[in-house]
């Protein structure tokens, strides 16, 4: 998507495609996209690029550039006529487009301005003088921004709406949208004022996005938390609070654990000078505590988040064979899991959430290595993932019976999560 252009008086928004060469069209709220809303021969011609899309709302008009063969040309379309493009200019070289009343205005790569009557743009060019420098440009004035001819559902009262009011063209000629990945409630009016409830955390080594589960957009959404950019940073894991809407991480690269809310607010460090080797972190939202896992000394730690950051060390490792590799905590239950490897033999192990009464409760084929584990304990299920073979595993979370493997169709993935 290119150059957007929105046309308010009739819900129309417009865009060019240039991977395809065209203009596209969707309402303004996004529905019913039309990928050919006019007839261009020159769609899917790798040798032609167009850019600067601009409208003239008074006039119903549309209007861009197209560069081929070294030529530079302006098209019109005129909205809602298929076979209406056709050539009106053809400069020696532009960059940006703009209209106003009859007419048209141009920039070119050496900061110059032109224009030209738009119903006879070849023989009426002419430069705007003592300009220089010029890229962009636009114009102001109520006569080039047009009212609606029907009513304006919006005007009033925000449409009714709890947060965006888009106009568009068919009944009920307004529709109430959400930002990024929040939920419409069923009157179609109130977006859920608790905001995204479920979602999907993404550490992508310099930054942390979350993907509402609560819609179908999908749409990562960065968390913007505070950062000095001449800092380094590697996000390696990450877990969350449902019961303060809090998520955590950890960075390896400052050796530190971090907590924001959502929108980055609240920023927090609630664990510092930690170990390089300290890869895996989880979280226990009912007992407020925080699980750190030492992969290359086998070393558990648990430190409290809420009333004084004091830290104990639960599982002491230091077994010279044993090299644990992720965790996971079931609070409900009052257990934790973690993967491990014993000499040449993957494992999963549980313990109670203090470290003790740890025992065996999955044992695996030879040179298999668990790269993450999920725990689902509803439904009395267990899952991990086998690294080499890429396989999904699962098995009764009671007693580690009933070993199955429920996929094998993804490579090199790293980490698993559950959802409902």
């Amino acid at each position: 998507m290119h150059s957007l252009v929105v046309d308010p008086t009739e819900g129309y928004m417009y865009w060019l495609n240039k991977v395809e060469n065209k203009i596209e069209s969707a309402w303004m709220d996004g529905q019913f996209l039309n990928k050919n809303p006019f007839h261009d021969t020159f769609s899917n011609d790798p040798k032609v690029t167009v850019a600067a899309l601009t409208l003239d709302p008074v006039e119903k008009q549309l209007y861009y550039l197209r560069v081929w063969q070294e030529k530079c040309e302006i098209v019109s379309c005129k909205i809602h006529h298929r076979s209406s493009c056709k050539v009106v200019a053809t400069p020696d070289e532009a960059s940006h487009l703009s209209v106003y009343k009859d007419k048209l205005f141009w920039s070119n790569f050496h900061g110059k301005i032109y224009f030209c009557k738009k119903d006879n743009c070849q023989k009426t060019t002419k430069v705007v003088s003592n300009l220089s420098g010029f890229e962009r440009f636009m114009f102001l004035d109520s006569e080039v921004q047009p009212q609606r001819k029907d009513q304006n559902l919006c005007a009033f009262n925000n449409g009714g709406c709890s947060h965006f009011c888009i106009l568009h063209p068919g009944e009920p000629f307004r529709n109430c949208v959400c930002p990024i990945g929040v939920r419409l409630l069923s009157d179609n009016a109130t977006c859920d004022p608790s905001g995204v409830r479920r979602a999907l955390f993404v550490a992508a080594k310099t930054t942390l996005f979350y993907i509402s589960l609560d819609t179908r957009e999908f749409a990562p959404k960065r968390i913007a938390f505070e950062e000095n950019p001449a800092e380094p940073i590697s996000i390696i894991d990450v877990d969350y609070d449902p019961l303060r809407e809090i998520v955590y991480w950890l960075d390896s690269a400052k050796g530190e654990v971090r907590r924001s809310f959502l929108n980055g607010t609240n920023f927090e460090i609630v664990a510092s000078k930690l170990s390089p080797s300290v890869n895996h972190i989880a979280f226990d939202w009912l007992g407020r505590n925080l699980y750190l896992l030492n992969s290359e000394t086998g070393r558990l730690e648990i430190q409290k988040i809420e009333g004084g950051f004091y830290r104990k060390t639960i599982i002491p490792g230091g077994k010279g064979r044993e090299k644990p590799c992720c965790i996971q905590v079931d609070p409900q239950s009052g257990f934790i899991y973690f993967g491990n490897f014993y000499g040449e033999h993957g494992r999963i192990e549980r313990a109670w959430m203090d470290g003790s009464n740890r025992q065996v409760l999955i044992s695996l084929p030879k040179a298999t290595t668990i790269t993450d584990l999920v725990v689902d304990s509803e439904g009395d299920r267990i899952y991990w993932i086998e690294g080499e073979s890429s396989k999904i595993g699962s098995a009764k979370l009671s007693n580690g019976g009933d070993i199955k493997v429920i996929s094998t169709d993804f490579q090199h993935f790293q980490a698993i999560a559950k959802l409902g």
